[in-house]
């Protein structure tokens, strides 16, 4: 499925991520970005998107500096980068 087709917290994930070029960052950069006066509020919408990126093999998350198994939810803090294959 294309993304762009997803809600705008996976289309700015993804921008974000492509702006960062291979750097990791956080998925509160994200909403600080979109949302800079209430991110706290998106802050699950945004791990439900980049948990929606992850799955569908567009980005790389780490937690606690380890590769996430795909099969699990990822805990409060990870971060995140996008996967060399999808630029």
């Amino acid at each position: 499925m294309n993304y762009l087709e997803k809600d705008v917290l996976v289309v700015a994930t993804m921008e974000m991520a492509k702006r960062k070029k291979g750097s990791y960052f956080p998925p509160s950069d994200v909403v600080q970005w979109i949302y800079p006066n209430d991110w706290h509020c998106f802050m699950e919408e945004e791990m439900e998107a980049l948990l929606w990126l992850y799955q569908n093999d567009f980005l790389e998350v780490l937690a606690a500096g380890q590769p996430l198994n795909p099969n699990f939810s990822p805990p409060e803090s990870v971060t995140i980068r996008l996967k060399q294959q999808a630029i």
